[in-house]
This record gives C-alpha cells, structure tokens and sequence, in this order.
C-alpha cells in the first residue's frame, strides 16, 4: 500500500459511549507516519470534546467520504501493532457471527489492561552519546541537537507531545526528528499503560570497577568479574555467604551498583521449579489416532473419543511434538483453571518450560501483560489456557486441542460475545489449516454425530495399562429414609469411606451445590427466603452465617423470624458442598479433608494448592462441587461419592440431561487410575432415571442413542442451530410487551423471507428464573435449520432492533442453555 493509499485510517475507538452507533471513525493520517502507520497499532486522537482519545488504527483507505470533517491522529503510541490483520479478520468473523460489535470482540479478545490509556515516552538509549560531546560537524539538525540536549539535562523519559510543547516543535517536525534519532540510536521509545501494573523487578549487583578494602569486598569483586551481566542480589549473598552491608559499602564506594532490573512474570515457574522428564510410549490404539490426525489434510474437528483414562493427554502431547517439528505452534484448551495446572505440568515435564504459555482468568494483570508481549513477539510456541485463551495471537498455528469438549465452560455466557471457543477453534482451524482434535469420555451430542457420520471418530477402548473402569453401584436414598437414615451420607458411603481410610487410600465426594443449606425456610407459613433481587432462594453459608444469592452476589444475615407470619420457626434445608464437608468431619474426626468450590476459588492459585495438596496425599478426602469431576488423574484415588446423583438432570432444559450424564460419568472415572481398583457409589432418589442407569454402566453410546432420538423429535441441537433472545426490565408489563412485538416482527420476517418451518419461533415466556438483579426477564427461541440463509437473518434482524431505554434485549447465539 502506497503512503497516498494511508491517506486516511480507520480508527475503532475505545470509547463507553452508549448511543454511538457505530465505534470506527475515519482520521487524516499525517504525512510523516504513513510509512510506518500499520493496522493494529494503538494511536491518539481527538474525539468530540476531548482532545485525546486511545483508538486502533483498523484499515486505511484513499478518500475520507463527504459530508464530514475529518480531524487528523494526534500521535502513534506504539511501534508495534498490537494485532494483525489477519488477526484483525479473525475477530470481525467473530463479531459477524456472534452479532456483535467489533470493539466489544476486541475488548474480550485483547488482555484488559492492553485496553487502557496508552501513552509513549522518549528517553535518552542506553547507548546514547552525551548530547554535551556530540560532534558539532555530526549530520543533526538543530532540532535533534535542542531535543538531545533537554534529554541529557533531565534525564527522563516524556511523551513526543510534551517534547513537542517544551521545544515548541510541531508534532509533526517532533515525529521526524525522533525517527532520526532513533535510526542513530541516540533515543528509545517504551510504550507505558496508564494504571497498568507496575513492572516486576529483581535487586542486582552491576561492577562497576575500583578497589575492595576488605578480603570479602574483594571476594564479591572477583566473583563480579567472573560473571556476564548484572547479577541477582540475592545470589551473589546466598553463593558468597555475604551480608547486605558488604554489598551496601561496595556500592557506597563506587565499586558496585546495586540496581533494580525488570523481570517477566512467569506463570509456569511455579511448575518450572518441580517439573521432571516424564516419557511415554503409545500404545497401538494411541499410535493409530496419531498417524490418522497427522496424516490428514482436513481442518474440520476429529473427535477422539475415549473412555476416562485412556490415555488422551499422551495423544495430546505426540501432536504436540509433531507440530511444534514442522516449526508450527499449538494450542491446548482445557475448560477449567484446575485443570490448566495439571496438563500444564504434564506438557512442561515433556517439553521445558521456555516456549509455553499459560492464560486464563485467574492470572494476574502483571501476568498477563507480560504474556501478551511474548505472544506478540512470537517467542511462545505452546498456549494452554481455559475458553479465553482461543484468542491467543499464535503465530502459525498448526495444532488446536480441545480437551473435555463437551464442558458448559467453552461457551461465554455473559457478557457479549456470547461465543463458543469450539466454534472459534474450527474458524481458527480452516485459517490457519490447522489440524483440530476435540477429545472426551462423554462428547457433546452434537459433536459425536458430527463425527460419526464424517467418519472423524477416533477411539480408545481401553484405559491406559489395561486398567478397569471402576464399578459403580446405586443408593437408593429413599430405603435409606424409611430406615431412619437422614445424615448426608448413606450407609454404604460412610462404610466405604472408612474402608479407604483404614487402607490409606483418597476419596472424592461430589455434591453439586456449594454453601451449607440451599434453602432458608419457615416451618409454620412455609415462606421461602428469597433474594430481593432475584426469583431465586437465599442459600446458607455456616461459616459467615450469612444468606447469600448465587446470581447477584445479594447477602443478609440469616433471618431470625419470618417476614411473612413473624415466626422464629426458621430451618435451614437443602445440602451444599460446606455441609457435606462438616458432616464428613463429624463422622470421621481424624480424617485430613478438603474442599473446593468456587467459594474456595476466591482466592488466587487457591485451586492449585488444594489440588496438589491431595495429589501429594496430604488430604484423605476431598468434598467438591463439579469442578473435581473434570480432568484429575490421582492414582490412589479408588472411591468416588455422589451425593444428590439426581440433582442436576431435573432442571427444565433440553441439555438438563446430557449434562448430568456427562457430570456422573465423568466424577466416576476420577476412580482407579492407579494400580488400585476404584468404586464409586451414586446417592439418589431416583435409581431407575435412564442417567442413572447409563451412567451406573458407564456406557456414552447407549445414552446417546437414547437421547438422540429425543433431541430429532423436537428439532433441538444437533438437528437446528438456537437462537435465545432476552428481553429484560425493571418494568415487567413493558417489558412483556416488548417481547411480544420482538416475536410478532420476527416472525412476519421469517414468514416473508423464507419457506415454512425453516426458522420455527417459540415463545416469548417469561424465563425459568423470572427475575434476575431486579430486572424482569422474558424470552423466545428460535430454532434454525436453514443454515447460513436463516444464520443472516436472525443476526441481521437483532442488529436492527432498538428497544426501549427501559429494556436491554441480549441475543445468545447457538444457546446452550434455557434457564
């Protein structure tokens, strides 16, 4: 592109204005940048009132458009652009798809703190002359010699429209100056964001030459000298055996100087530190996956579907190895933080920890600038991250792997884009011809006739070393009642879990509810405790006796009388995951026990240490909401407890009973990994429910057969794509008659555009929780089987809707859930 072609550039604006339509804005781009102006680059410019705003520079073009004034970018913050065109694509794709706007997908995609105010400083190299010295015959302008000089004299760094004020330059003349300078390499620019964490540094020990007056003095000089570099404090007292005061007198005398250097935050040092090769050997089921994935040009997804234990991870790790030989990277999803620390260590243990990058939610901001400016610089070959880390900006991707595919967390529920990492990946896969393997024990409906009928199915019969599954039997809690058993635990549990303490084995117990009781209720007019805010119950938490709403974060202390008839007869009833843990600890009091829930995960790497805390045996029992169900390989875990099995599949949504049998069936294969057979054990009320029945068997296919044929009778996923729009608002009649225009209108259009039946609307209905943080809910759905056609319609008809100020109306793409 020519600089007359960069005449003027599209800016996507970082900006929290509401009523703009739109976010991209054209701008003059100067003439002294067009050469180095590139899409991606973060730039300053005026913006209504304001007379500097942070954008991104998103296309060029030759001619502003009529009707318009256009004002000229003010300055470019970074030299580097903080993403690619192809990049750039990638995530309009996203943004069509999922139809939403293309700052909110730059703003999911990017790291939040890459989003803040930007700004760029010139400071005086490293290897600059001093400006005093400069030869006078030196081929500078006078201009450079004033702005050299004003640098040496302060010795700091200050942004180019500073330096532009203070020498009373223009920007422009500014701008030209400095590239000169920094061709000569008389000046550095660093890009700073504004209330972006400080940069991590470490105390080093620089010589700097002169005499020692003491033995020791000349011991830390020599072993200086021995060393390239500055040296970390700390190691030169710890290798040496000498004090701070050695090193504080050395440097008092001009010897030494004792410095702060920035260090890169580093996730995996935790796993660099206790990492250890590790080696495998494929077995032939495992070699055969291997060669098909490698031996195939196609990017749609293999799906590997193996029974739990089978040996996925090492399939995993041979792609990895192979693709990272062609000099292509990878990209490995897991749907848990959890679950990132433990195939984390797996993958450092084979391959280092230098090219491998870890990213998700619970990195700090430190963390993730520093990672981001890795990625970028294309020095990390391996990302392994939860759902966000699908806009990881890899550099030729080869290999995409999605472990545990069928798990809810793949998809962003809240806020937009609503997107699926699944979908995302398979995008990725036919840009980058990427190979694409989503593995699991208990795949997504959708994805296993997919396979199927392409003939992507890849399985592993068998467990890894010729293993059994564990053998599961049935508690029918209802027996247990009628023999004056009301504890949590059922008779079998409690004995086998005291048969596992005496032999010195690990136990899971599942309970799917976090806190102590889930419902608060008065026991003479039957009032419920409900959340003010939201149509759901209050739920106990013992520990801060408070009542808590799961959905808005909503909390009071327990109620001691009723609201409603001024009883003190209130009871707390339900089970949540404290309850089972204080229960567990009543009845086996010299027991070691552990918890986790998201409760627990409040605290950063919380989950890690309760993690490697059982898998080091440090814990007998291990009490957990689904999050222990996913992903843990502990050998001498051999009893896995349900409690409430039934809980989860009763839920009013198409999905309710995928998800249970993926939940059962995933928690019952956390048993007998090792050498040890491994038992399990399902608390419900419910024994003859066909989850219970298939997952007491363990057996994916004859589920999937079953529900199948449910999901074909009512047109749900696989057999249409979903479409869920939600109206809400504190207004309950408006917004109730705002969905019902929304429905009349879409269907006038469907009925308009397309043949009968090929977009089919439901609804509008108010939602399974009716009111949420104080605003009315109501939805409708609408189920698509006319591909891309009815795709463009229904996006293309949200994007077209306003509705009230009073109403917000969310459109979740590909809907996986009704409630």
């Amino acid at each position: 592109m020519t600089p007359f072609e960069r005449e003027y550039a599209q800016v996507l604006m970082e900006t929290e204005v509401r009523s703009l339509d739109r976010r991209t804005f054209t701008y003059r781009v100067p003439e002294a940048l067009r050469n180095d102006l590139e899409i991606g680059m973060p730039v300053m410019v005026p913006f209504g009132r304001q007379p500097a705003m942070t954008g991104y520079v998103v296309g060029f073009s030759e001619k502003a458009g009529d009707g318009f004034k256009v004002r000229e970018i003010s300055d470019v913050l970074d030299d580097a652009p903080l993403f690619s065109l192809d990049y750039l694509n990638f995530l309009d794709w996203v943004a069509r798809y999922y139809a939403a706007p293309l700052h909110q997908v730059l703003g999911c995609a990017l790291p939040a703190n890459m989003l803040k105010k930007i700004r760029r400083e010139v400071a005086l190299s490293e290897t600059a002359p001093d400006p005093a010295r400069i030869d006078p015959g030196a081929d500078l302008s006078p201009d450079a010699r004033r702005l050299l000089a004003y640098l040496g004299k302060r010795r700091r760094a200050f942004t180019p429209r500073y330096l532009a004020q203070q020498l009373r330059l223009s920007l422009k003349n500014i701008n030209a100056v400095l590239r000169d300078l920094r061709s000569r390499g008389f000046v550095s620019l660093q890009t700073r964001i504004a209330n972006a964490p400080a940069p991590r540094t470490v105390k080093h020990v620089r010589l700097l030459g002169g005499e020692a007056d003491t033995a020791r003095q000349r011991e830390v000089l020599d072993f200086l000298k021995s060393r390239p570099g500055p040296v970390p404090k700390k190691d030169v007292e710890t290798e040496l055996g000498v004090s701070a005061s050695t090193l504080k007198k050395l440097a008092e005398k001009g010897a030494v100087a004792i410095e702060d250097v920035e260090v890169v935050r580093d996730p995996l040092e935790y796993y660099r530190e206790r990492s250890g090769q590790r080696e495998w050997t494929l077995t032939d089921e495992q070699r055969a996956v291997v060669e098909r994935v490698t031996g195939s040009t196609e990017t749609a997804p293999f799906l590997l579907f193996g029974v739990t234990g089978s040996g996925k991870t090492e399939v995993y790790m041979s792609l990895a190895e192979q693709t990272l030989a062609q000099g292509r990277a990878v990209l490995v999803l897991v749907p848990e933080i959890a679950l990132t620390s433990q195939i984390a260590r797996r993958f450092v243990d084979h391959f280092g920890a230098e090219n491998i990058a870890l990213w998700h939610s619970n990195l700090s901001e430190g963390e993730r600038a520093d990672t981001w400016r890795r990625l970028m610089a294309g020095g990390l070959r391996i990302v392994i991250g939860a759902r966000s880390a699908i806009f990881a900006p890899l550099q030729n991707l080869g290999l995409i792997v999605i472990d545990e595919e069928h798990d809810g967390s793949y998809k962003q529920e809240s806020p937009a884009p609503r997107y699926h990492a699944r979908t995302l990946a398979e995008e990725l896969a036919r840009r980058h011809d990427a190979r694409l393997v989503l593995g699991s024990a208990t795949p997504d409906i959708g994805s296993f006739r997919d396979a199927l009928e392409s003939g992507r199915l890849l399985r592993l019969r068998q467990r890894f070393g010729g293993r059994s599954l564990a053998t599961v039997s049935v508690v029918d809690m209802r027996n247990e009642r009628r023999r004056g058993q009301r504890g949590v635990l059922s008779s079998d549990l409690k004995e086998a879990l005291q048969a596992n303490l005496d032999a010195g084995e690990q136990s899971l117990v599942l309970i799917n509810r976090r806190g102590f009781h889930t419902l608060i209720q008065c026991t003479e007019c039957g009032h419920v405790v409900r959340c003010p805010k939201c149509d759901v119950s209050l739920t106990y938490h013992r520990a801060e006796n408070q009542a808590r709403c799961h959905h808005c974060g909503y909390n009071e202390p327990l109620p001691q009388f009723c609201t409603q008839c001024a009883s003190s007869s209130i009871v707390q009833a339900g089970t949540g995951s404290q309850r089972v843990e204080e229960e567990i600890r009543g009845i086996f009091p010299d027991a070691r026990i552990a918890r986790l829930d998201s409760d627990v995960m409040q605290r950063k790497d919380a989950y890690r240490e309760v993690i490697d805390r059982f898998a080091a045996g440090e814990a007998d029992i291990l009490v957990g909401t689904q999050m222990v169900a996913k992903g843990l390989d502990i050998p001498n875990v051999t009893l896995v407890g349900v409690i409430n099995a039934d809980s989860s599949f009763y839920l009013p949504d198409y999905r309710s009973a995928e998800r249970g049998f993926q939940l059962l069936t995933q928690v019952a294969g956390r048993s007998g990994r090792g050498e040890k057979p491994g038992r399990v054990i399902l608390q419900t009320m419910d024994p003859n429910h066909a989850v219970i029945q298939y997952s007491g068997e363990q057996d994916y296919e004859a589920f999937f057969a079953h529900e199948i044929m449910a999901r074909e009778n009512l047109l749900f996923p696989p057999f249409s794509r979903l479409f869920r729009f939600i109206a809400s608002g504190t207004d309950e009649d408006q917004t109730r008659r705002f969905a019902d225009a929304l429905v009349a209108h879409l269907k006038n259009l469907i009925a308009a555009r397309l043949p009968e039946g090929f977009v089919q609307v439901l609804g509008p209905a108010p939602c399974i929780i009716s009111r949420l943080q104080g605003k009315y809910r109501y939805h409708c759905l609408a189920k698509n089987l006319a591909g891309e056609e009815g795709h463009k319609l229904v996006t293309a008809f949200f994007r077209e809707v306003t509705p009230p100020e009073t109403v917000s109306l969310i459109l979740d793409v590909d809907s996986q859930s009704l409630l």
